[in-house]
């Protein structure tokens, strides 16, 4: 059993972006990739912590102080947790 559950999510747009410049997928294949996965709804309903991020995914890891105790900038998930990286 897990004590939390985390999302890191991002706005379709900016996961389609990603997909494009960091892989070289072709548009056609990172959005039948996105059409595969569960929906950002789906994925948003379930964890305890949501972690938004549509900054830099190389921000990421300056973006989780809540780890040490500090939940000071997450969203409330549907399961109690707290997170935020907008900003960055």
């Amino acid at each position: 059993m897990f004590e939390a559950v985390i999302v890191v999510d991002v706005p379709t747009d900016v996961q389609l972006a990603r997909m494009l410049s960091d892989r070289g997928w072709t548009r056609e294949d990172a959005e039948s990739r996105i059409a595969a996965q569960a929906s950002r709804e789906d994925r948003r309903a379930i964890p305890t912590y949501v972690l938004d991020n549509p900054g830099s995914p190389a921000a990421l890891p300056v973006r989780v102080p809540w780890v040490d105790g500090e939940p000071g900038a997450w969203t409330r998930g549907p399961r109690g947790g707290y997170g935020d990286a907008r900003g960055a």
